[in-house]
């Protein structure tokens, strides 16, 4: 595991960045700006967390009893010189960590295909920026996050409060993206994401998108021409498309429609039907658009693996800190990802 982070282009990049920000923040005081204390503190930092220790302490713990750790790292480091760098990091290292964060998932690619969404991640103490979440209905962090499919990695993740809409972020974050020079290929997102800010953003960059909107009474009367004259069967899809504009969009813009009726779990169909409508840059034909839309089940399964194998558990009084931590608890999933990438398959162990 070490060997993989050593070897990779975004910690070769990283340190030196990071080595930069902290020597004009604080000088050489802690000794993290010129020795080889910062990459064996962030080394220790990010295999503790893929090994599963959760704190600094349980992390520090652990090196100071395994002699082999000890000599991985090539030197112990204690618990208060890691609540240091965490300290650093969240004073200076974020905006480095970010960047890490995107080029481990698009290390060895010519861009990456993002999938926006948000989750609650639940939080039991005082921390700064929780919040009560009505429709999670639970307190916490609302995360907005990124992934690439493609690979099954994390492409960025933030802490909004848990009160914060869905699409808080994506616009930002995304445009972070592009002025870090990560090529974006595609953009899919669920309804709570599509903003006038996002699509502008979207459409300035040529990026490919395909967004869901809320159906609206507008949306149902523009589909209306897609109805058969005499009734239809709830297991048959109407398909089409037209132009629509928001009152907050600047221009029309493509939106792909599908009709069906609902069948209950009783079996029962439904006397009316339903609209799902679709957002899209894309010139695929409507059925390809849906489907295309339908894959992105695939980004929620990755999020969800991160938050299974990862577990975040925030333990920090101050956002800012919460908010680095984060961004090694991803940087280490993706470094278990490549390795996972790494193993023989099955088939050529039995060969």
């Amino acid at each position: 595991f070490l060997d993989a982070v050593r070897g990779s282009r975004w910690f070769k990049v990283l340190l030196p960045s990071l080595r930069a920000a902290i020597a004009k923040f604080e000088g050489e005081r802690y000794g993290y700006a010129l020795e080889e204390k910062l990459p064996r503190g962030l080394l220790a930092l990010i295999a503790g967390q893929a090994m599963g220790y959760r704190s600094v302490k349980a992390i520090a713990d652990v090196i100071e009893a395994d002699p082999l750790w000890r000599r991985s790292l090539g030197k112990r480091i204690s618990q208060p010189d890691l609540s240091r760098l965490m300290g650093l990091l969240a004073a200076v290292g974020l905006e480095p960590l970010k960047r890490a964060l995107a080029e481990s998932a698009a290390e060895g690619r010519d861009g990456v295909y993002l999938d926006g969404d948000s989750t609650l991640i639940e939080l039991h103490g005082k921390q700064e920026g929780a919040s009560y979440n009505g429709h999670y209905h639970a307190l916490g962090y609302h995360a907005g996050w990124m992934v690439d499919t493609e690979v099954g990695k994390v492409v960025a993740l933030w802490l909004n409060p848990g009160k914060a809409y869905t699409s808080e972020g994506q616009a930002s974050v995304l445009l972070g993206l592009h002025e870090m020079g990560i090529s974006i290929h595609a953009y899919r997102g669920d309804a709570g994401m599509p903003s006038a800010e996002l699509f502008e953003l979207l459409d300035q960059h040529q990026t490919a998108y395909t967004l869901r909107l809320k159906s609206n009474a507008r949306l149902d009367g523009m589909a209306e021409y897609l109805l058969p004259a005499g009734p239809w069967q709830a297991d048959r899809a109407l398909l089409g498309d037209f132009s629509y504009a928001a009152k907050t969009w600047t221009r029309e813009r493509r939106v792909v429609a599908k009709l069906q009726k609902p069948i209950s779990k009783a079996g029962a169909e439904a006397l009316f039907w339903e609209g799902f409508y679709f957002v899209t840059s894309r010139q695929d034909t409507p059925e390809a658009v849906v489907s295309h839309y339908l894959a992105r089940g695939k980004a929620e399964g990755v999020f969800g693996e991160f938050l299974q194998t990862m577990e975040p558990n925030f333990r920090h009084d101050e956002m800012v800190k919460n908010e680095a931590w984060a961004q090694i608890l991803a940087l280490s999933f993706n470094t278990l990802v490549d390795l996972r990438a790494a193993l023989p398959k099955e088939d050529s162990v039995r060969r």
